[in-house]
């Protein structure tokens, strides 16, 4: 869209669009547009021209640069209103997790979304269909919806930043800044359960040595684990991952978890049911208490080699850490 822009004598700019504005042309005849009024560019232009010049001079050559200044008025209108389209961006408002139904412009002209993740913009003021090209595609794409309202919609690829620009059939122009965050970054710790070097075993399935195998095995592989249960920041729907971590503090397990709240002989137990990926059978129960400790079914592990094996639980004490 092509704006007219008006400037003070300091040459600070007069928002464009929709406002009233105030500048100054002057000459050596000592003429000037004191006021120039723009109130919506399809309406009118008033202008009021005052005499300042202090001296003798041509009252013809002050009428012809009157009219001049006229002129070039209602030039800058007409440029004004030949295009009184502009593209701009906005988000569905959402309050808690209700939409309002109301549209919110853009804020500083920036969709913020995470990595493996998306986010959308309605496109305001378009003329028939719209096309989104991304700066860098290695750090989010963009894809356009044509139904009503436009939108652009973006997936995050990789942390950085990329320029979306989208162009309607008319040729017009507009674009907004996409930041992606890494998706770790909207998980927030909020229990930490600490294990110690101590694990009990019990195997069943399998004849004695496998057994002794196994139970040893399991006290190395889940001695001294960390479990943090995070949060999903920003989500007004509760959603939680546990994740599991080795002495080095290298992730070995993360998953989706749903847990309850339970009591046994009169204490607090937590039941915790872990889903992996998209998974919609949950792949391990596990249940968790500051008195009774941590225990875990964790067959799974081993079934492939020891193809009759029926159960293995592991219990640990824990060390309970509320973030």
């Amino acid at each position: 869209m092509r704006r007219l822009f008006l400037f003070n004598n300091d040459f600070t700019a007069i928002t464009p669009y929709y406002n009233i504005g105030l500048f100054t042309l002057s000459s050596s005849y000592g003429m000037k547009i004191s006021q120039m009024l723009l109130q919506d560019f399809r309406r009118y232009v008033v202008c009021q021209v005052e005499n300042k010049y202090k001296t003798e001079g041509s009252l013809m050559k002050r009428i012809h640069f009157l009219f001049s200044m006229l002129a070039l008025a209602g030039g800058l209108l007409l440029t004004a209103c030949s295009d009184d389209e502009r593209l701009f961006f906005t988000q569905d408002e959402v309050i808690g997790d209700i939409l309002t139904g109301k549209q919110i412009s853009l804020k500083d002209n920036t969709l913020k979304v995470y990595t493996t993740e998306g986010g959308s913009v309605n496109v305001q003021g378009a003329s028939g269909s719209i096309t989104a090209v991304s700066s860098d595609e290695r750090v989010a794409t963009a894809r356009c919806v044509n139904d009503q309202p436009k939108q652009v919609v973006v997936q995050g690829v990789k942390e950085g930043s990329a320029r979306i620009t989208v162009t309607d059939a008319k040729g017009q122009s507009a674009a907004f800044v996409v930041v992606v965050t890494d998706f770790e970054n909207a998980w927030i710790a909020r229990t930490v359960i600490t294990t110690g070097d101590e694990v009990r075993c019990t195997v069943k399935g399998v004849g004695h040595d496998d057994s002794l195998a196994i139970v040893k095995d399991a006290q190395e592989r889940f001695a001294g684990l960390r479990y943090v249960i995070k949060m999903r920041a920003y989500v007004p729907a509760k959603a939680y991952r546990l994740y599991i971590y080795d002495k080095a503090d290298k992730v070995l397990e993360k998953y989706a978890v749903v847990w309850n709240k339970a009591v046994q002989d009169a204490t607090d137990v937590f039941l915790l049911t872990l889903f992996d990926h998209d998974v919609e059978e949950p792949v391990e129960n596990m249940s968790v208490s500051p008195q009774l400790g941590l225990e875990r079914s964790v067959g799974r592990f081993y079934e492939k080699q020891y193809p009759k094996l029926k159960k293995v639980v592991i219990r640990q004490p824990v060390k309970f850490v509320k973030m």
